[in-house]
């Protein structure tokens, strides 16, 4: 009878150790699903479009006209974000509710007592977006034969002439490159990469900007 029991109870540990090791291999294998690039769906209220970003380590940033950046908090459905907002040497604290569809998410905000609903798409990485304009570039035109700019890996630009410089962040999307600088955008427009020359084409440009490559 002794050695039964022993053995039952041999039998219930070795079942509550599988079953621990099973939850730790679960908990391993659940990713966050906010982890990732998003845009919002365009609107054409606004005057441009958001675009953020979530890390594993729960950290976040956003590009709208200017960087920011902070932490983040996931509760199931309740998603609590913590903006630095250095300029006023404090962080701001916002909730909201997040509904994700695969690759979609929906975002509902209380302002003022009524929910604003903002709805987000997952940007799916692609090694060659935008990878054909990183490098330094001369533009061609005779007044302007000292300008060039540089386009990181990382995301940052930096154009040089004889008078100033410019530093910021760049974003590409499908054919468009946006330029960002001290919280402003700089310039919107779209390139085309031809035998390497960048044209750049302007809304409101009679002709396109022409940029040669550089060899570095």
């Amino acid at each position: 009878m002794k050695t039964k029991l022993l053995f039952l109870i041999a039998i219930v540990l070795s079942l509550g150790l599988t079953y621990s090791l099973a939850q730790k291999k679960t908990s391993k294998t659940v990713s966050n699903p906010l982890v990732g690039k998003w845009e919002t769906v365009p609107n054409p209220l606004e005057a441009s479009s958001l675009f953020l970003t979530f890390n594993k380590n729960k950290s976040f940033s956003y590009l709208l006209e200017s960087n920011w950046n902070g932490k983040y908090s996931l509760d199931g459905t309740k998603l609590i974000t913590f903006t630095s907002i250095p300029i006023l040497n404090k962080v701001k604290t916002d909730t909201s509710t997040v509904l994700i569809y695969s690759d979609t998410l929906v975002q509902v905000t209380k302002v003022k007592g009524k929910d604003i609903t903002n709805k987000m798409v997952r940007i799916k990485e692609k090694k060659k977006l935008g990878a054909g304009i990183i490098g330094t570039w001369r533009m061609t035109v005779p007044e302007a034969e000292y300008s060039t700019i540089n386009f990181n890996s990382n995301g940052t630009f930096h154009i040089k002439n004889i008078l100033k410089t410019f530093k910021g962040n760049y974003l590409v999307k499908q054919d468009t490159v946006m330029v960002f600088s001290n919280g402003m955008q700089m310039m919107k427009n779209r390139f085309i990469l031809d035998r390497g020359q960048l044209w750049l084409y302007g809304h409101t440009q009679s002709a396109p900007i022409k940029l040669q490559r550089t060899k570095n």
